[in-house]
């Protein structure tokens, strides 16, 4: 099979920065009881350091892997839970030129064992880690790779090729990387799981990208899989996928179900230039990368890992990019949400924060299709507001929100509706009242309330006091939340 840019630039990732923890897809089952089948895991290895034998065959021709050992050796790991070992082994890393994948092994504190096989993405996507685990573990099911279709639309010219590309430029440019940070969600989509599919997903990355950039027109980062316009010929092993930009353009007035339409235009049109990448990646076109897949194979893994004796608990897959920020969509037992970036560009709490509002526009595309962006989207720049600076004074920027909002309503119930002017002066009061108390900085607060108006008042908002003369005080988290609520205070502050 043909190589793509894309695999040309996940080989070489690390090689530019001296560092070997790009780029790595790291796959872990727990083997619960006393069901490890030795034979079995020794057979897994086996076909895995088949199909990558396979794959660097494909690779000769454009990428320097004649050298690359094939066979992954067993390594013993001590850690006493999964995620430690997970995190012990993604620093070790892998260098491309020199290895491609790895096994490892450990047992948990809690006697349970681990079967780790940690790979470079040049050398396996989604498609051929598929393939290495069910002739591993048949399962007797069919084979449930998906194709994507041509659709029916002709090639582009090459005319055509020229003028797509040059309307579109690096815009970002990653300096000093830093450590790697992750963020994690599963998603809960009553009535939607059998009919959601990656345009939604990609109305979230849109919406993330405007976000970030403080732009309503934005372009995307959307995985493809490319075996239907490369060749198909030769046998599959390897990494056959694309990073491709797909163009959005986010209007206030505009429907969600609008908007999604022209997502879905704007997606189909990248397909066809899918062939025609250009020479160099262009991993500098978006802030945002979606990588959507859909496919449940957990459950069809524990049962075959069944067939041969063993019981396989959690079944972790951690992918570590060399993009800017990832959004990673899996689906198991519901969704899972992962976003991915590099701890230069976002924290842990700011990451967390983007998850949050990824989910919740998420929802709204999914149930409030007829509202107008302006109406549902948890973006300031879409509904018209000031973008926030994550470097501005917090106190300043909460004062911003309820003084803009100040007799909009913010929070509804049975008996009466409450503004964004009482609801940030009840909030006030309440961090008057700890100020009072001399309640230390960053102190957690549990308030206790009934499912009303002052629960509201004391949501997670990080408040700086000043005092009449001048001089500031003390900050205070307030954390008070309504299990199982189905309204939300508005506030859009973010990071929160």
């Amino acid at each position: 099979m043909s190589i793509t840019t894309t695999q040309e630039r996940m080989f070489h990732a690390g090689a530019a920065e001296g560092r070997h923890d790009l780029e790595l897809i790291q796959l872990a089952v727990v083997i619960t009881g006393d069901t490890v089948n030795a034979d079995a895991l020794e057979n897994w290895r086996r076909v895995a350091n088949a199909y990558v034998e396979r794959a660097r065959r494909f690779m000769l021709p454009r990428l320097p892997v004649d050298s690359v050992d094939t066979e992954a050796r067993v390594h013993s790991l001590e850690a006493s839970n999964l995620e430690e070992a997970l995190s012990l082994d993604s620093e070790k890393g892998i260098d491309p030129r020199v290895q491609a994948h790895r096994f490892s092994r450990c047992v948990l504190q809690d006697e349970s064992h681990v079967a780790l096989w940690t790979m470079h993405h040049s050398f396996f996507d989604m498609v051929g880690i598929n393939e290495v685990l069910f002739e591993s573990f048949p399962d007797g099911k069919l084979d449930e790779r998906r194709r994507t279709a041509r659709q029916g639309q002709a090639l582009p010219g090459l005319a055509e090729v020229r003028e797509y590309w040059s309307g579109l430029h690096e815009s970002l440019r990653v300096g000093d990387r830093g450590r790697l940070v992750q963020a994690r969600r599963r998603v809960a989509l009553p009535d939607a799981d059998e009919r959601v599919r990656a345009r939604p997903f990609l109305f979230v990355a849109a919406l993330l990208a405007a976000q970030l950039q403080g732009e309503r027109s934005v372009t995307v980062g959307q995985v493809y899989d490319a075996r239907p316009f490369v060749d198909v010929a030769s046998p599959e092993a390897g990494p056959a996928i694309v990073v491709m930009p797909v163009s959005a353009k986010l209007e206030p007035g505009v429907t969600v179900s609008e908007t999604l339409k022209r997502l879905d235009r704007s997606d189909r049109n990248a397909r066809r230039f899918i062939a025609s990448s250009p020479p160099s990646s262009p991993t500098g076109l978006s802030t945002v990368t979606l990588n959507f897949q859909p496919l449940a194979w957990r459950q069809r893994l524990r049962e075959a890992m069944q067939g041969v004796g063993m019981d396989a608990g959690d079944i972790v897959l951690r992918q570590y990019s060399s993009l800017p920020l990832v959004l990673h969509v899996e689906k198991d037992d519901g969704w899972f949400v992962e976003a991915t970036s590099w701890s230069g560009l976002y924290d842990q709490k700011e990451l967390e924060a983007l998850l949050e509002t990824c989910v919740l526009n998420l929802q709204q595309a999914l149930f409030h299709p007829d509202k107008c962006m302006q109406e549902v989207a948890e973006v300031p720049v879409i509904r018209g507001d000031s973008v926030l600076n994550l470097d501005d004074d917090p106190a300043q920027l909460l004062r911003c929100a309820f003084e803009q909002g100040r007799d909009e309503v913010a929070v509804v119930s049975p008996f009466t509706d409450h503004t964004f002017g009482e609801l940030g002066e009840r909030a006030n009061q309440y961090a008057a009242h700890l100020d009072r108390m001399s309640v230390d900085a960053g102190a957690r607060v549990g308030v206790y309330s009934q499912r009303c108006f002052e629960a509201y008042a004391a949501l997670p908002l990080r408040v700086r006091l000043e005092r009449d003369h001048g001089d500031r005080a003390n900050q205070s988290d307030h954390v008070g939340r309504e299990p199982g609520s189905q309204s939300i205070c508005r506030v859009s502050l973010w990071p929160k």
